[in-house]
C-alpha cells in the first residue's frame, strides 16, 4: 500500500470505534508505507509486516543496472553509456526500458507456473495468520488497490475460507483490470473464486463496480459503493496564507491562481494536456499563474519544466514539489484543475477542493464525473482534449460569480457525500451486518 488505498485504510483504523472490535493489521514489508502512513496510526493498532510474493517494487537485473545508471545520469549529465542512452530514448511517448519491463512481464505472465507457485507460497503464509483467528464474529477485510492487483491479498481470501474465517470483504479501489489471453487460467480462477467467498466488495467508485460486473462478470448484488472520504479542516489563515506567498514570490496580487495537486511520473495525472491547455489560455488571460503541488523524479521535473519553456510559460507555471500540506494551496487558489486522463476512482484531490470551497475542473475518465456535479460543483471536459480543457479555463476566469456558486455548492456536496466520519460509519453499518 502506497498510496490512496494507504491513506483509505489508515484513516478508516484511526477513526473507527475500536471499544467495538480487536484489530489485527497485516501488510506487506513495504517502506513506503513505513515512511508515510504507518508512523501516523494511532498506537493501539499495531502493524505486523509479512512477506509475500510476488515481492512488492521487486525489480530484474536488467532494471536494476537501467536504474543505477539513471541514478548516476541524473548526478551527471557526462553520462556517456550508449546502452543506457538507447534505453532512455522514447518511443510513442515511452522509454524504450519501458517496452523491454512490459516484455518480460508478459513472458512470465504465459508461464503460468509462476503464479501457481505464488499462490500455493501466499496461501500458506496466510495459513499461519488464520488458524490464530478462526471465530464466528471474525472478519477478514482486505484493502486492495484494483483488481486482481494484489494476488497475494487473493490467496488470502482463499486462504480465510478454507480456514473457518467466513465473513470477508474486499475494497478496491482503481478500476479493475481487464480479461486477458495471457492470463487465461489465472485470471478465470481468481474471479470464480474470490465472487464465491467474498461477502462483499466495496469499490471505491460507481464506475470501478460497473467494470467488475461488465468486464471481470463478478454479481451486481456482492458489490456495494462507498466512496473514499476525508475529514473536514479549517480554513487557514490569511497570515499563513500570506507568508505561503511571500515564501513562493513573484506572484501579481490581482493574478488568477489554479492548483494542479498530483505525480509528475504518473502520465494519467494529465500533464501534458493541462500545459498546452494553460499555455492557449496564456494568450488571451496573461495575468495567470498555475501552482503543480506534485513530487516525482527529476527527470520528470525536467520534462515537464521544458514543456512550460516551450510554451513559453516558465514564468506563469510554478513547479511546488511535494508539500507534506496541501491545503494551504488549496486556500490560495481561485479554483483547481484535476486534467487526469488515466484510470480514477474519485480523486481526493477532487475532495480536497471542495472542502475548500473551491470550483474543480476535471475529465469524464473512471469516477472523476462522480465527485463534481457538471456545472454546478465544477466542470466536466473530455479527457485528453486540450481544446475542451482550454475551454473550461477560460469560463471560469471570465466569471469571478460562478467560481463562488460552484465552491459553494461544492462544499455542500463534499459536506454531503465525502466526509470521513460519515465513511466510517457505512463501514462499521456493514461490518455489524456481516456479524
Amino acid at each position: 500500500m502506497v498510496g490512496g488505498d494507504a491513506k483509505y485504510i489508515v484513516d478508516l483504523l484511526n477513526n473507527i470505534n475500536l471499544n467495538n472490535y480487536e484489530i489485527v493489521f497485516y501488510t506487506d514489508e513495504n517502506k513506503y508505507f513505513k515512511q508515510k502512513f504507518a508512523q501516523i496510526l494511532i498506537n493501539s493498532i499495531s502493524v505486523k509486516y509479512i512477506s509475500t510474493r510476488p515481492y512488492l517494487f521487486k525489480k530484474f537485473i536488467y532494471s536494476k543496472w537501467y536504474n543505477k545508471h539513471f541514478s548516476s545520469d541524473e548526478l551527471n549529465s557526462s553520462n556517456n553509456n550508449i546502452i543506457f542512452k538507447i534505453l532512455n530514448k522514447e518511443i510513442r511517448e515511452r522509454k524504450i526500458i519501458e517496452y523491454i519491463q512490459w516484455l518480460f512481464s508478459e513472458l512470465r505472465m504465459l508461464l503460468q507456473i509462476f503464479w501457481i507457485y505464488d499462490f500455493i507460497f501466499n496461501f500458506f503464509v496466510f495459513r499461519k495468520i488464520f488458524i490464530n483467528h478462526i471465530n464466528t464474529k471474525t472478519i477478514f477485510h482486505f484493502n486492495n488497490g484494483g483488481y486482481p492487483a494484489k494476488e497475494s491479498g487473493l490467496a488470502a481470501i482463499i486462504a480465510a475460507h478454507f480456514y473457518g474465517i467466513k465473513k470477508i470483504v474486499m475494497t478496491i479501489h482503481s478500476s479493475p483490470r481487464m480479461r486477458r489471453p495471457t492470463l487465461f487460467i489465472s485470471d478465470r480462477f481468481y474471479d470464480r473464486l474470490i465472487s464465491k467467498y467474498c461477502d462483499v466488495i466495496i469499490s471505491a467508485s460507481e464506475y470501478g463496480k460497473g467494470l467488475m460486473v461488465k468486464e471481470r462478470f463478478f454479481p451486481n448484488d456482492k458489490i456495494i459503493t462507498i466512496h473514499c472520504g476525508i475529514s473536514d479542516k479549517v480554513i487557514n489563515s490569511d497570515q499563513k496564507l500570506s507568508s505561503i506567498y511571500n515564501k513562493i514570490g513573484s506572484v501579481k496580487k490581482d493574478a488568477i491562481t489554479i492548483l494542479a495537486v498530483g505525480h509528475l511520473d504518473w502520465k494519467g495525472k494529465g500533464w501534458d494536456v493541462l500545459i498546452p491547455s494553460i499555455a492557449e489560455v496564456k494568450n488571451e488571460f496573461p495575468n495567470i499563474i498555475l501552482f503543480v503541488a506534485a513530487g516525482g523524479s527529476k527527470s520528470a521535473f525536467k520534462k515537464y519544466k521544458e514543456l512550460a519553456i516551450n510554451n513559453g510559460l516558465e514564468n506563469d507555471i510554478k513547479f511546488l514539489g511535494f508539500q507534506p500540506d496541501v491545503s494551504i494551496f488549496y486556500d490560495l487558489c481561485d479554483f483547481f484543475i484535476a486534467p487526469y486522463t488515466g484510470p480514477e476512482a474519485t480523486p481526493y484531490t477532487i475532495k480536497e477542493a471542495m472542502r475548500a470551497s473551491k470550483p474543480v475542473i476535471t475529465t469524464n475518465t473512471g469516477g472523476c464525473p462522480e465527485a463534481v456535479i457538471n456545472d454546478l460543483t465544477g466542470l466536466i471536459v473530455e479527457k485528453n482534449s486540450i481544446e475542451e480543457l482550454s475551454g473550461a479555463i477560460n469560463n471560469l476566469i471570465l466569471n469571478k460569480q460562478l467560481r463562488k456558486k460552484m465552491g459553494k455548492e461544492g462544499r455542500k456536496l463534499f459536506q454531503s457525500k465525502f466526509l470521513l466520519s460519515d465513511k466510517v460509519i457505512e463501514h462499521e453499518s456493514l461490518y455489524k451486518s456481516l456479524i
